[in-house]
């Protein structure tokens, strides 16, 4: 056609540009070598995928031949050649197996360079169009076909360093795209490939060499975030295991009622733990490593909890729980799917024998209820094109955490009675943030449909932020000062953030009487938040509106309650 037959470089005919030796006979002046590829690629980037491999094979075989030169300009052009000529034989390979092996790396290599803000400007041009024509075509995909999972891990590092602030949101399409396009292709998802996921999200603590340095805000944990959103349904049976091991492999959990009620004495549970959560997926088969062996995946995710510290000294261990709590509430925030199987089994550690462990979950179920699911919706457009990629099912876009698995929820709120003052301590942590959550859910500021089960999912919200204001009213009397302390200021914050009309009726009357409280350290928390609270709502009616008329009704009682007795 024309295409063939135009001379982009206003000289060269096209079957000059794509002789056998076009590139051969200045390999040893750089400059005349750079223009041709110049030309060269101007070429390639305009022809159309084609079934006539022959006629480009000698281009082929002579840009491979240059995969490394020694200099850099010219190893980027040869990249960005390789790309097209990619695209043009796909869905077949020009190379055999050991020379596509080292096209990859030298593509992974040339990707590095994105990292680099003081590159000139054509060479940030030819990279950024390096990475878009890859994402195009899948190219990486032929990883999976060649084995090479090592390369695919050193892929993921490469991007989740090189994405930078000032990237355009193309760029970072053209990442995830590459990203879920390697997700949906493979088997079964290696923990070495999960673990790279989801180490951005752990912030500085998380950083490895080689990785990205950044908090858990910067544009790499946003690139993350994007990728485990629309990858939710393929990672889920990996996520499941992963975290499964992280935080049940080596404990004790059982199904009995080990309760600890807090007036009761503690019971014992039975001696059998339940069996570890196996990848049932779609993607549970075993993963095939590089060099054609296979590897279990349970096996798989062993190997990356020893890299993360597992079985190392007791400080290791501390460092690795922390931030897989960091990773956990991270994914209920961005990804709560992929926790559909992990966040049900916290409910036996909320029942153990074992105080230690009953406080580690409540701890981190109070924070995982209390997650700003807001953030969902904050990122960069999360509309890569990709028209593959799966939308969250419902009930888990939009619900908040504690509605989605309310029994859960139900079951950390009766760890308020937990016979562990730390426990029913940490059961009160973050009270706040749980009600905001579920008072967005009960006013309609989320979509409804089912997240709470047949009563919806403002139905539900609303009941369980009753639910939870009854605990912690509970707790006003509690036996430990700490704990009364702690139930006061859950209760005030909550009508500081809310106002005090969000509190059912009599609950101010039983704050002030805390102002009264036998200790003195309680008695001085309710008094000064109460008087705060007056303080900003006494006149709220005068300022006209129905809420500031409800605000001024609840707090009235307030001075006579504080200055009684």
């Amino acid at each position: 056609g024309t295409r063939r037959r135009m001379a982009l470089d206003g000289a060269a005919p096209l079957h000059t540009v794509l002789a056998r030796d076009y590139l051969p006979t200045v390999l040893k002046d750089k400059k005349a070598l750079i223009d041709r590829l110049k030309t060269l690629a101007g070429v390639l980037r305009e022809l159309e995928q084609t079934d006539e491999h022959e006629l480009y094979a000698p281009t082929a075989s002579a840009l491979a031949a240059l995969r490394t030169h020694a200099d850099e300009d010219v190893r980027l052009l040869v990249a960005c050649c390789l790309a097209d000529v990619l695209r043009i034989y796909a869905p077949a390979a020009p190379f055999d197996a050991d020379v596509l092996h080292q096209v990859f790396r030298l593509f992974i290599a040339q990707l590095r360079g994105l990292a680099d803000p003081t590159a000139p400007r054509e060479r940030q041009k030819r990279l950024e169009y390096l990475l878009e024509r890859l994402a195009l075509v899948k190219a990486f995909v032929l990883l999976i076909e060649l084995d090479l999972l090592g390369e695919i891990t050193e892929l993921t590092d490469a991007l989740f360093a090189a994405i930078r602030v000032e990237h355009s949101i193309k760029i970072e399409a053209a990442m995830h795209d590459i990203l879920y396009s390697l997700l949906d292709e493979l088997e079964s998802v290696p923990a070495p490939l999960l673990t790279r996921l989801l180490r951005p999200l752990h912030g500085p603590a998380g950083n490895k060499p080689g990785g990205p340095r950044e908090s858990g805000n910067g544009p790499a944990a946003q690139l993350a975030r994007r990728v485990l959103r629309s990858a939710e349904g393929l990672l889920a049976p990996v996520v499941s295991e992963y975290f499964t091991l992280l935080l049940f492999g080596g404990a004790d959990v059982t199904d009995g009622a080990a309760d600890g009620e807090g007036d009761n004495e503690e019971e014992e549970g039975d001696d059998d733990s339940e069996d570890v959560l196996r990848n049932r997926g779609k993607r549970g088969k075993t993963a095939t490593a590089a060099g054609g062996k296979k590897k279990s995946h349970k096996r798989g995710v062993s190997i990356a909890l020893e890299e993360s510290g597992i079985g190392a000294d007791g400080a290791a261990e501390e460092r690795t729980l922390a931030g897989t709590h960091t990773l956990v509430l991270e994914l209920a925030t961005c990804a709560p799917s992929l926790l559909a199987s992990v966040l049900p089994r916290l409910e036996l550690q909320l029942r153990a024998p074992a105080e230690g462990q009953r406080l580690t979950a409540c701890r981190l179920l109070a924070r995982v209820f209390a997650a700003n699911d807001e953030a969902r919706g904050n990122d960069k457009d999360d509309s890569s094109g990709n028209e593959s990629s799966p939308t969250v099912p419902p009930p888990l876009s939009g619900a908040p955490v504690a509605v989605c698995y309310k029994e859960l929820y139900e079951s950390f709120l009766s760890r308020t009675h937990d016979v562990a003052e730390p426990v029913r301590l940490a059961a009160l942590e973050h009270l706040p943030g749980q009600l905001k959550a579920l008072a967005r859910a009960a006013a309609g500021a989320l979509d409804g449909g089912g997240g709470g089960g047949g009563d919806g999912t403002a139905a539900t919200a609303a009941r369980l932020g009753i639910a939870a204001i009854s605990a912690a009213r509970e707790r006003l009397l509690d036996p430990a000062e700490t704990v009364r302390e702690a139930a006061v200021l859950a209760l005030c914050d909550w009508a500081a953030e809310a106002g005090p009309s969000a509190l059912p009726e009599g609950t101010l009357k039983e704050l002030a009487d805390r102002a009264r409280d036998r200790k003195k350290r309680v008695a001085d928390v309710a008094r000064s938040r109460l008087s705060e609270l007056y303080r900003a709502h006494a006149d709220a009616g005068a300022r006209g509106g129905r809420e500031g008329v409800r605000a001024a009704q609840a707090v009235s009682i307030l001075p006579a309650a504080l200055l009684a007795g």
